[in-house]
């Protein structure tokens, strides 16, 4: 009698990339560890708590703001986000990033950031560090927060933006109240750069240079880009993708 034995299937390993996002993910469901408020201990008369309640105390001062507002660089990140609200991204979700310089991340992609995952609550509005890390953005369909940012862009977001696909984790950030979106800068590697025009509108620019999808809000050139991608017909879709800028290959600038 012949014996038939079943393949067995290997597990595909997961990517550093995914790998990456599940511990930022599990990290902003669990929460700091002890461990990470002990430098916050300074801040306060810790004398009389008893076990457990310098902890809640610094939970509690988290969700009012007071802890954030006055101690930002100190607060470990999951105390700057709504725990409720944590929610994976897959790669296909279109997202909106601002900076002062557009045309050099479609030229040389998302340089720089803050790789240290437990120093993402505040950053100014900008990439922290001198390495590729972390870096901030909006959903493409969120349409109030990208236009109330593309508004006052020239006070520490930069006045031009990119828009592009890439897996994140997003959450309600606490100081803003805005659904914000973590992905890694080199998980980038297609964008299309987006820059104010003469009229106070907006265009995104293929890799050519040439105009793509102009419009008088950014909201509306983010989401039409989307609806094209997820609704369009072929030809749309394929003149999306040939139109998006691959990062390192040369990129266009405002006329």
């Amino acid at each position: 009698m012949t014996v038939m034995h079943a393949r067995s299937a290997k597990a595909r390993p997961r990517s550093a990339s995914m790998a990456r996002l599940d511990a930022l993910e599990r990290y902003l469901r669990t929460g700091p560890a002890d461990g990470e408020l002990a430098g916050l201990r300074q801040f306060y008369r810790v004398e009389g708590y008893r076990p457990g309640e310098f902890r809640q105390r610094i939970l509690e001062d988290a969700a009012d703001g007071t802890l954030l507002y006055e101690h930002k660089q100190q607060v470990p990140t999951p105390l700057f986000f709504e725990k409720h609200s944590v929610e994976r991204l897959p790669s296909t979700t279109w997202l909106v990033h601002f900076s002062p310089d557009a045309d050099g991340i479609a030229r040389r992609g998302f340089l720089f950031g803050q790789p240290d995952m437990h120093r993402l609550g505040w950053t100014g509005g900008r990439s922290a560090g001198t390495v590729p890390g972390w870096n901030f953005a909006f959903l493409a369909r969120d349409d109030e927060i990208i236009d109330k940012v593309a508004r006052r862009c020239k006070d520490g977001f930069g006045c031009s933006a990119v828009i592009f696909r890439a897996p994140g984790v997003g959450a309600v950030h606490r100081l803003d109240g805005a659904f914000e979106v973590l992905f890694w800068g080199p998980d980038v590697d297609r964008v299309l750069p987006a820059y104010p025009d003469e009229e106070e509108g907006w265009v995104a620019r293929d890799r050519h240079g040439r105009s793509f999808l102009e419009e008088f809000h950014l909201s509306q050139v983010a989401e039409g880009i989307a609806i094209t991608d997820r609704y369009g017909d072929p030809a749309d879709r394929k003149r999306l993708r040939a139109a998006l800028v691959r990062v390192g290959r040369g990129a266009p600038g405002p006329p």
